[in-house]
């Protein structure tokens, strides 16, 4: 019944036909759902499509205001790109920014991320020369003159996947952090977890959200919940870190009814 969008992805699916009639734009995509629903007008009937793995799998047709607008859906999905809640004053690594470079380091502020499934977490900067560069790994930026860590160190889980978002936890901002793993060092927690709407998050016990952490060596780096812990001197128990030992992870998946 629904033959023509089945299987095309969202790219295709801008303009065409839908259950026999055809549509002539895209209203909107509800981002807050997983997957998420793609609203299509058709003649002043809206017709709503569930996307899964990017591909129109699961279609249920709805009658909807004209007006329904809701969210860009090609910019929800290819959603690489994405603002940090607040601007970081850092220093690059010059070897970065080209091979006539001068040694030494330019001053820089980072404002924004994107990544794709598998590479390392890039920076859009904008540099003291006025230049807006994009595609700076993290493990070239420090608020010091220190870029010693290696880029499995600074982000020993490469991007899960391509939905990029980044969000400000304010009970997390500013608490003292002990890295473990992948190296042993001291840092402040930043507030801001990096997370991925796809790839990985579908799976509870491979979900990594990423914890950016200013070290005190200067460099930055996204690690996972379990390569640190957490400072707070009026919560945090050293009586309690007895149980650490047992804390795991598990795969089930917690559904609502």
């Amino acid at each position: 019944m629904y033959r023509t969008l089945l299987g095309q992805t969202l790219a295709d699916s801008v303009s065409g036909s839908w259950n026999g009639g055809s549509f002539s734009r895209v209203l909107g995509a509800q981002a807050s759902f997983h997957p998420p629903t793609v609203q299509l007008e058709t003649a002043g009937t809206a017709q709503s499509v569930t996307f899964l793995r990017g591909k129109a799998e699961t279609l249920d047709r709805v009658r909807l205001p004209s007006s329904t607008l809701i969210l860009d859906f090609e910019r929800w999905l290819r959603m690489r790109h994405a603002s940090l809640p607040y601007h970081l004053y850092l220093n690059v690594d010059n070897s970065y920014l080209g091979p006539d470079m001068p040694k030494g380091m330019t001053l820089c502020i980072w404002h924004a991320s994107y990544g794709r499934l598998g590479q390392m977490l890039m920076c859009h900067v904008l540099l003291e020369s006025g230049a807006h560069w994009s595609g700076l790994p993290l493990h070239a930026l420090s608020n010091t003159t220190n870029f010693s860590l290696l880029p499995e160190q600074v982000m020993p889980w490469a991007a899960m996947g391509e939905s990029l978002e980044i969000e400000l936890f304010p009970l997390l901002e500013g608490l003292q952090t002990k890295i473990m793993q992948p190296f042993s060092g001291e840092g402040r927690h930043t507030g801001m977890i990096f997370d991925w709407k796809d790839g990985y998050s579908r799976y509870p016990q491979e979900h990594k959200p990423l914890n950016l952490i200013q070290t005190d060596d200067g460099q930055l780096a996204l690690l996972p919940n379990n390569f640190i812990l957490l400072s707070d001197k009026h919560f945090v128990s050293e009586d309690a870190k007895l149980n650490l030992k047992n804390y795991k992870r598990g795969a089930i998946t917690h559904w609502g009814t």
